[in-house]
């Protein structure tokens, strides 16, 4: 089953893109367990990686469920036998102990002959750079299972795609079904296909015993060896040619924490400098770069933010800097980068009745919602920036 899913996955793949993939071959297989750390540029470059991996080393993926918790997705990801973590973009303490815990599986895994396949940075390159900040999970992996292989992965070609953030926050189901209906305009055949080149190479020098922060560098060096172009590649034949955007300068403004009160401040680098164990933090200091702080310690952050001072604990990975944390604590939370907000559509303010408002009866809110539903089925009930509209019937039938 698995190996016809593969089959048939990487079929409908070959309708978009041209994948070629280098040094794969070299690869030998032994009886040590491999762990594969590729680049993360596009939601798609996961599902095209796996089906290259697939037949020969049948690698066991590391997803969040952010990612997983799709209808079909939830099946595959069980045939796979995916080692699921939540997604620490959002979320309290318990995350934490529950990111660990995935950790732990995959080491379980690999010391069990398991080969798997992890993302190192654990979130989609923010621009056409990797940059995997003070993360801990491969040099804690690499602590547990000494003796695993390193397979080191570079994908390049799907930064500028829609399922890029080169553009925005991609959506994943919202992209599949746009291009099933550009697929089917392009005759199925016909659409043009993407370049992408899939560079594999061990890596026989890895600093195993070295610190996370030097780990991460040593991958980025590799990641970031080749440019990441901004390509645009039609959908439909009569559309032109490929096109290479140039990237725009971004430029980060020093951010005014003047407003925040002089006491907030203060806990926050009291905070921050137990978190880090360092002292002397000042504003400008980066959380990954000088301070160590990983994606977890953010998280443990996070719920400081809401237990001190009441603040919500999305976004956070949109808090670069100690300003950002400052600000975060006096009710300014910063968006994540490169995220632009999409306004409600047309749908969202449509009237589908003017009759007068009228109340029904029920036994439980659930009885009430069906009971709307079935009035106003089409009626978009509500919409977010990832899924977009949804009526009550989709509501419904998602259920």
């Amino acid at each position: 089953m698995q190996r016809l899913l593969n089959i048939l996955v990487k079929a409908l793949l070959r309708l978009r893109y041209r994948v070629t993939v280098k040094g794969l071959e070299t690869i030998q297989h032994d009886k040590r367990p491999i762990l594969f750390l590729p680049n993360h540029p596009a939601l798609i470059d996961p599902v095209i990686v796996m089906t290259r991996l697939f037949t020969r080393f049948q690698p066991r993926p590391l997803a969040d469920e952010a990612q997983v918790d799709r209808m079909f997705v939830r099946s595959i990801a069980s045939l796979m036998r995916t080692i699921v973590i939540p997604d620490l973009s959002t979320g309290g303490r318990e995350k934490r102990t529950q990111v660990q815990a995935g950790i732990e599986q995959v080491v379980r895994a690999l010391n069990q002959g398991d080969n798997v396949l992890l993302y190192p940075a654990g979130r989609l390159m923010r621009g056409p750079r990797e940059d995997l900040g003070a993360n801990s999970a491969v040099a804690q992996i690499v602590t547990g299972v000494p003796d695993v292989r390193i397979v080191l992965l570079r994908t390049t070609g799907l930064w500028g795609s829609s399922f890029s953030r080169a553009g925005g926050l991609p959506s994943l189901a919202g992209n599949m079904k746009k291009h099933l209906f550009r697929l089917l305009a392009a005759g199925i055949f016909f659409m043009p296909r993407r370049p992408v080149v899939i560079e594999a190479q061990e890596a026989v020098d890895f600093p195993r015993k070295a610190s996370k922060m030097t780990i991460n560098r040593y991958l980025e060096n590799f990641f970031n060896s080749v440019d990441q172009q901004r390509m645009q590649v039609p959908y439909l034949p009569f559309q032109g040619k490929v096109e290479v955007i140039q990237e725009k300068p971004v430029t980060q403004s020093k951010q005014d924490t003047s407003q925040v009160p002089e006491a907030t401040r203060k806990l926050v680098l009291e905070k921050l400098a137990e978190l880090a164990g360092v002292e002397g933090i000042c504003e400008e200091d980066h959380l990954a770069r000088d301070l160590a702080m990983d994606s977890l310690v953010l998280v443990e952050f996070g719920a400081f933010l809401g237990e001190e001072f009441g603040v919500g604990a999305e976004h956070l990975d949109g808090l670069q800097t100690v300003a950002d944390c400052i600000l975060a604590a006096g009710g300014i939370m910063p968006e994540s980068s490169f995220t632009a907000l999409k306004p409600a559509s047309g749908a969202w303010f449509e009237d589908s009745t003017e009759q007068p408002l009228e109340f029904s009866e029920g036994a439980t809110i659930a009885e009430l919602f069906l009971q709307q539903a079935a009035k106003t089925p089409d009626k978009v009930i509500v919409t977010d920036q990832i899924s977009g509209d949804k009526t009550y019937r989709q509501l419904i039938m998602a259920v």
